[in-house]
């Protein structure tokens, strides 16, 4: 679900424990399945997260899927009613102890200097692995459920979501896009809901883009109003230095402006035109035209 790529200037903390290593990670019995629940930081305040628990040859796996990304189970162990799990994404780690009782595990995170209570509550079996990986093919259903998660939770996370555009300008937005759903692909939502969020302003507050976006083995540069070609991939050397007149059958001067409406609206030129670069050779599918 696109609420799980959600980024704001707070701070996510999330899960992590540690494993002892004279014991079997999990055995049968060890609790295992979908927990739902919410996680209380001292940075971030509620956190609605979610965890796929599985024990696979006596060791746990699993993800915790978040507001900002998807926490992967490095380790875990499970003893005397007391579960431990060490979860990592990219570089971020996080830390936790938690107790197992009716179906329920209550416990306490640590995340660097950050800290809060755990509560989750189990579901159902786990969901299958790579079930949680973010993508963009979504049911109409799944991408109101995303664009209201978006809509209710960046006021309450922001820390002044409305300096610069006001709550019913935020709200005439939201409901635009819903009107417009149903004549939407993936990839036009997901433009649509970043421009939402550079709305808000600040360079810190935008939509992640999903892991599977492509780029074009081009490297662009401005210089004045051109752009042009100033590093290739291999096979495509005949193009340095060539000027870009068009992304695709969008003249450089409109597919600029429409890279821009997706930088943050009261950060600097500067940033907008370094954003603008990147969007132009960049893909959000395999196989796609590009976001512009």
């Amino acid at each position: 679900m696109m609420a799980k790529y959600l980024v704001t200037a707070s701070v996510l903390a999330v899960l992590i424990m540690r494993m002892v290593p004279s014991r079997a990670d999990c055995t049968r019995g060890s609790p295992t399945g979908h927990f739902q629940g919410t996680a209380v930081s001292r940075e971030a305040s509620n956190l609605d997260i979610s965890l796929d628990l599985r024990c696979v040859g006596q060791q746990y796996q699993g993800e915790l899927v978040t507001p900002v990304g998807v926490y992967t189970v490095q380790t875990g162990t499970f003893a005397d009613g007391e579960l431990q799990l060490q979860l990592l994404s990219g570089t971020d780690s996080v830390s936790v102890r938690a107790r197992f009782e009716d179906q329920e595990f209550h416990g306490q995170f640590t995340s660097g200097e950050d800290s809060g209570s755990v509560d989750l509550q189990r579901t159902g079996e786990p969901h299958a692995p790579g079930s949680t990986e973010g993508s963009l093919h979504l049911t109409p259903s799944q991408w109101e459920e995303d664009i209201d998660f978006f809509a209710r939770e960046l006021p309450q996370r922001h820390a002044n979501a409305f300096q610069h555009l006001t709550r019913s300008q935020f709200d005439v937005a939201i409901a635009n896009l819903q009107r417009r759903l149903p004549q939407m692909n993936g990839d036009e939502i997901y433009v649509a809901l970043d421009r939402i969020a550079n709305s808000i302003g600040d360079a810190h507050t935008y939509v992640e883009f999903p892991v599977d976006m492509a780029n074009l083995p081009l490297g662009l540069a401005k210089f004045g109003a051109d752009y042009r070609v100033v590093t290739a991939g291999v096979g495509f050397e005949k193009a340095l230095g060539a000027r870009v007149a068009s992304i695709g059958d969008t003249p450089i001067a409109q597919a600029r402006q429409l890279g821009v409406s997706m930088t943050p609206s009261a950060e600097t030129t500067a940033l907008a035109d370094a954003r603008v670069v990147g969007f132009l050779t960049m893909g959000i599918r395999k196989g796609s035209k590009g976001i512009c």
